[in-house]
């Protein structure tokens, strides 16, 4: 009687890891989860993914050591939690790797920011003609448009809430000059372009600064 309930809490156990294991793969495909475990001497397939993930085959626990690191789990009995815990652990998880891509987006975004006034800068003292369009679109990206504005428009979109127009923003709307009309007078040392530029890469080097440990 006590061999059976055992197989049975065995059963239940493999069928739970099973589970927990495809909450916490989440978007990630069983070959590329079968590929990391292969990198790591296991000789696993999409097939094996599938047969651990339905509780037909066994999590071995050295196995589970190596997968609780590909999946970037706290500890292997993450992979014994209920249903309800492993949906927090996941999303938890998604939470990390979702502010770790906005980071990097925030940065590849100065880093363009940085790239066009450079670029500006360089049409100016080319000789080639600086048009409306130039510097409009430019005044665009570098003085109007911030980080926490296009973190508030993604917020907008997903909530499907219609920003609010204020004047400024529906007079830039209306307006539309020619864009090939050639704007004459204008110096970037005295105007935004250069300063920006500096307050940019000022705050490039304040991102990149070693920190210090003692502190």
């Amino acid at each position: 009687m006590a061999k059976n309930e055992d197989a049975r809490e065995e059963v239940g156990a493999d069928a739970q890891i099973g589970r927990n294991l495809a909450t916490f793969r989440g978007e990630r495909s069983q070959k590329y989860l079968a590929e990391k475990m292969r990198s790591r001497g296991w000789k696993w397939s999409q097939a094996t993914v599938w047969a651990i993930e339905k509780g037909e085959r066994p999590l071995k626990l050295a196995e589970a050591h190596d997968l609780v690191a590909v999946l970037n789990l706290f500890d292997v009995s993450r992979l014994l939690s209920g249903d309800a815990a492993a949906q927090v652990n996941a999303w938890t998880y998604q939470c990390s790797a979702r502010s770790r891509d906005l980071i990097e987006a925030v940065k590849r975004m100065r880093e363009a920011q940085i790239n066009l006034t450079i670029a500006l800068e360089n049409l100016d003292s080319s000789g080639e003609p600086m048009t409306v369009g130039h510097y409009l679109s430019a005044e665009s990206w570098l003085d109007k448009t911030t980080i926490e504005t296009l973190v508030r428009q993604g917020t907008h979109a997903y909530w499907g809430i219609e920003p609010e127009a204020d004047e400024d923003a529906l007079e830039r709307r209306t307006f539309s000059p020619d864009p090939d009309l050639e704007l004459r007078e204008f110096t970037p040392g005295e105007g935004y372009s250069a300063p920006y530029l500096q307050g940019l890469a000022q705050e490039i080097n304040d991102y990149h600064a070693p920190v210090d440990d003692d502190e």
